[in-house]
């Protein structure tokens, strides 16, 4: 995760999150997606860069989760 900062927490008083990065593999990745936590989840545009826009946040403590999938199936999450 790239944007909108590459550390691990971010306080915002937004109601939406816009996210974006890089997903790489020696293999070539096949998708990004992404949850919430609470129930929201969805897939990425793109790879290399990937970008999600118009997550709804809610009050309180958010906890995004992006997972990057090649083509074999393995995961790597951020």
């Amino acid at each position: 995760i790239d944007f909108p900062t590459a550390n691990a927490a971010l306080e915002t008083q937004t109601s939406e999150l816009n996210l974006s990065g890089l997903a790489t593999d020696d293999q070539g990745v096949a998708r990004v997606e992404w949850s919430d936590g609470r129930g929201g989840q969805g897939v990425a545009s793109g790879a290399f860069p990937w970008s999600v826009n118009g997550i709804a946040l809610q009050p309180g403590l958010n906890v995004i989760e992006i997972t990057a999938f090649d083509a074999a199936g393995n995961a790597e999450s951020d």
